[in-house]
């Protein structure tokens, strides 16, 4: 929990900049430092951690950063959430209560549904595009070796023009055709 808060408290003081060199050092990657800062900006995880319940690892701690209120505090007082939890615990649970959404590609990673407003939704749905990412990113390694030894132009330039991604705004399309 104190490296989750320190991840917080860097990605909401730190630069863009500051925070892509902290990345750089860090013992893990930017995923990971992603997970980390939502499960220090949860005040409802550290109150778990006051009271001993949330389990030691982020990795069955970060998926209780995306139920409800509602959600969580059932959890807790089913006991399915304790120090000694494992993933697996809160996955069969979520399916139990029909909270598990499975997905039709085996790259795509089950999610728990997220009953939030719209913006927390998107960001559920924002994180399992990224999980699909990251999981095609993590198998290929050449491209991993390629980007890592790449400079900084050469990235941006791959970015422009074979992923196809602006770096300034698009201007809006006026002309009739």
């Amino acid at each position: 929990m104190e490296v989750a808060q320190l991840c917080c408290e860097a990605s909401e003081r730190l630069t863009a900049s500051e925070k892509k060199q902290l990345i750089k050092r860090l013992p893990f990657k930017e995923a990971t430092f992603s997970k980390f800062v939502q499960i220090g900006k949860d005040a409802r995880l550290q109150k778990l951690h006051a009271r001993r319940l949330l389990p030691p690892h982020y990795t069955i701690a970060y998926p209780l950063t995306r139920l409800t209120d509602e959600q969580l505090q059932t959890a807790v007082k089913q006991g399915v959430i304790n120090p000694d939890m494992k993933r697996a615990d809160l996955q069969g649970w979520l399916k139990a209560h029909r909270l598990w959404r499975q997905t039709s590609s085996p790259t795509d990673h089950p999610a728990p549904i997220v009953e939030r407003a719209d913006a927390e939704v998107a960001a559920a749905q924002d994180e399992q595009a990224f999980a699909a990412l990251e999981a095609a990113w993590n198998a290929a390694p050449a491209f991993q070796t390629a980007w890592t030894s790449a400079t900084d132009p050469a990235r941006e330039r791959f970015v422009r023009e074979v992923l196809r991604v602006s770096t300034a705004p698009a201007a809006p399309s006026s002309q009739a055709q």
